[in-house]
């Protein structure tokens, strides 16, 4: 795109995640994300889109009965 930096024209998502079954009824779930390229991303939660790279994390806790 004319006149932007050159990471708005992608977005490549790397992730890693892990589970682990606590016992039968308890699973915790983990991952993580690095990211490259801001194409997808909203201006809400990056009003000018400066950061070309970027990661976040995420956690879950799950009980089954």
């Amino acid at each position: 795109m004319l006149g932007q930096p050159d990471h708005h024209a992608w977005q490549k998502d790397l992730a890693l995640s892990a589970r682990f079954d606590i016992n039968s009824n308890w699973i915790f779930k983990i991952e993580g994300h690095k990211v490259d390229g801001t194409s997808d991303v909203l201006a809400v939660n990056n009003a000018d889109r400066s950061e070309g790279d970027w990661y976040y994390g995420a956690a879950k806790l799950t009980f089954s009965f």
